[in-house]
């Protein structure tokens, strides 16, 4: 080969390398993902997570840190209370509960969502819409709406029974939440939306626990066969539907409503908030939007066997297939009974929950523990 001709190539192989260089000099370099922490509970965990990592997938700009917390409703709010109150920003974003929003707002642990995502209280139950709103701002977006209903075995009931058949009979056996805490607040509000009497239900409340067969773990002892009736929450069906109950339970659901139709059932409600102290908010932003998303609210209540959370939500021809319930619940959809909306619920809710616990234990007198719910639900 002539020298010139090796000249020739050497200069082609410098110019092409030169180029290359050019190119990949003028290529942007993908810039990391920004990491988000988002808090939750451990039941919302199992469909949460699943949506997270999608949500991940699809983001350019945003990876999602899971910490699943407690399940119990006290310890997450302690929780959740403790991270917002610290000097670090130990999480972005969280869901939490309804009653919380006040206290957390008026702590000022909350950012508004306002320039985040549109929201439309009209669509929502009226109680929604108060949570979610503060002072004319949003602070909390409504993402999981559970209440209580009854089940029951059908091969060991025809589901006939409501709490009052259920305490006034020593022939079938039944379940009802009768621990201390939030849970069990919750359970003995629906005595007294059934009797529509602080006192009269409260004592309801204790002859119903002093006759269950189970009182810890309603849904364990209806699966076992302990039970034919339990009083659970919603969201506890996916458990049931899943395979998780043995194949000779034959569970189905009746909800809990009054002979003029009116809902008893306490319902709660858990939405999305972003820690005020967070300095991610575009990837917040990215993150609510997916996550109130038509698609994957659908996904929310099919995985978790909740309930809608707007009205046109019912209508959906697809709602109706995801669980007996849903559209047994539309027609009372208006009636459901919430908790008070309280900057001090929590501590209100603590003395209730001592006075009644002392109530049923025989430490305490009917007096004290109607006094106690009296002032935590503002009713006679």
């Amino acid at each position: 080969m002539k020298k010139t001709h090796v000249f020739i190539i050497v200069i082609l192989i410098i110019v092409i390398a030169m180029l290359c260089g050019c190119l990949n000099s003028e290529v942007p370099k993908r810039q990391a993902k920004q990491e988000i922490v988002v808090a939750c509970g451990k039941d919302e965990t199992r469909t949460i997570e699943g949506i997270m990592n999608d949500f991940t997938s699809q983001s350019s700009s945003t990876q999602v840190k899971l910490i699943e917390l407690s399940n119990e409703s006290r310890e997450l709010y302690r929780a959740i209370s403790s991270m917002l109150a610290g000097k670090e920003v130990q999480l972005d974003a969280m869901l939490i509960e309804d009653i919380w929003v006040n206290e957390f707002t008026k702590n000022g642990y909350l950012e508004p969502l306002d320039g985040m995502i549109s929201f439309n209280g009209s669509e929502y139950h009226s109680c929604i819409a108060d949570f979610a709103r503060k002072d004319g701002k949003l602070y909390w977006y409504p993402m999981i709406l559970d209440t209580g209903i009854m089940y029951y075995r059908d091969d060991m009931s025809d589901g006939s029974l409501d709490y009052r058949d259920l305490t006034e009979q020593n022939s079938i056996s039944y379940a009802v939440q009768g621990t201390d805490g939030e849970e069990m607040l919750c359970c003995a509000m629906e005595f007294v939306n059934l009797t529509d009497s602080v006192e009269e239900g409260i004592k309801l409340y204790k002859k119903a626990i002093e006759g269950a067969a189970v009182s810890t773990n309603p849904v364990n002892g209806l699966l076992s066969g302990d039970a034919a009736y339990a009083r659970a929450w919603a969201r506890e069906s996916s458990g049931i539907t899943k395979g998780y109950a043995p194949a000779s339970a034959k569970v189905s659901t009746r909800v809990l409503k009054k002979e003029n139709n009116e809902s008893y059932a306490t319902a709660r409600t858990y939405g999305f908030a972003a820690n005020a102290a967070s300095n991610k908010k575009d990837n917040i932003k990215e993150l609510l939007n997916y996550l109130t998303d038509d698609s994957v609210q659908m996904r929310i209540i099919k995985d978790m066997g909740i309930l809608p959370l707007r009205r046109a939500d019912y209508e959906n021809p697809l709602i109706s297939y995801y669980s007996d319930y849903i559209e047994a619940t539309y027609p009372l959809f208006e009636t459901l009974k919430f908790r008070p909306n309280k900057a001090n619920y929590t501590h209100l809710s603590r003395q209730a929950g001592t006075a009644l616990s002392e109530y049923i234990s025989g430490e305490g007198s009917l007096e004290d523990a109607a006094e106690a719910m009296t002032r935590l639900l503002d009713r006679q």
